[in-house]
């Protein structure tokens, strides 16, 4: 083989051997920097609802068994059902409060954080509204009503302001609204 020819082949070589470590490079590059990037909302939003469906759901449990106490002390006002509703709304504060520490998350932001963070103030307000129904129940008056129905409203549109929101990036039917 004259001299030409190994220094041509020497150079084929070399560039292979360029072009492999560049490939190498741009493969570690793609792996790391693509290991930063956050997964897609959808993805983010499904992991949500694995991780934290459960408590979820026992929120909405919570309030809509207090609704239901309201409407039995609605129809039928006797000092037993309102004694059974203060219980029960004191319970469901006990267990929102748990509940609540539970929610807790980093809100990063987007669509999805400012959802968990709905869910999770609407999770807060559910809460105090239900101190503010055992206070109506033991002074029942319009101030008192009044304290009452603005947290309870606020809480409902924050929930279900986050919870239709996660529910909806996930592409999970029926939301545990309220």
């Amino acid at each position: 083989m004259s001299q030409d020819a190994s220094s041509a082949k020497a150079g084929c070589i070399g560039c292979l051997s360029i072009v492999v470590i560049v490939a190498i490079i741009a493969v570690v590059v793609v792996v790391v920097i693509g290991g930063g990037h956050k997964t897609p909302v959808a993805e983010q939003a499904r992991s949500y609802i694995d991780k934290n469906g459960a408590d979820v759901n026992r929120v909405q449990a919570n309030v809509e068994t207090v609704q239901v106490m309201i409407g039995l002390a609605q129809r039928a006002p006797t000092q037993a059902n309102v004694n059974q509703l203060a219980q029960g709304a004191q319970q469901a504060h006990d267990n929102l409060d748990g509940l609540r520490d539970n929610l807790t998350g980093d809100f990063p932001g987007g669509a999805l954080g400012d959802a968990e963070l709905n869910v999770f103030s609407g999770t807060s307000d559910f809460r105090d509204a239900m101190i503010a129904l055992v206070t109506y129940t033991g002074t029942p008056n319009a101030a008192t009503l009044a304290q009452f129905t603005t947290k309870y409203q606020s809480a409902v549109a924050e929930w279900n302001r986050g919870v239709r929101t996660i529910w909806n990036l996930a592409n999970t039917p029926k939301p545990p609204t309220l």
